[in-house]
């Protein structure tokens, strides 16, 4: 039996919702990141909404000074904004909404 590593990020759609429109899709996210996890500057192609389920996270969005966010707590990041993240000891469990363009599709 191989066993392979755990990925420091465990992603878990529940839902995802196309627009009537067919331009824009909602996206509803476990996201589930292990202890002391640290991701790369990124952004994604839509804003982003989340809560705390468990643990703690700390964002560094854009140019803004690190903000940590504890259970219970909620956050925003804006379309095509820079962050990162940093998880402690306990690691993080959230629910995250992602909502993304699809501008360019073609029609």
């Amino acid at each position: 039996m191989r066993v392979q590593s755990q990925e420091p990020v465990k992603r878990t759609v529940l839902q995802r919702v196309e627009l009537p429109d067919g331009r824009m899709a909602a996206i509803l996210i476990l996201v589930e990141v292990q202890p002391n996890s640290e991701s790369p500057r990124h952004m994604h192609p839509g804003v982003e909404v989340g809560y705390v389920l468990e643990g703690a996270i700390e964002f560094q969005i854009d140019e803004q000074a690190p903000r940590l966010f504890k259970q219970g707590d909620s956050f925003s990041i804006p379309l095509n904004t820079p962050h990162v993240l940093k998880v402690g000891p306990s690691g993080v469990k959230l629910l995250k909404q992602e909502f993304q363009c699809r501008c360019f599709k073609p029609r």
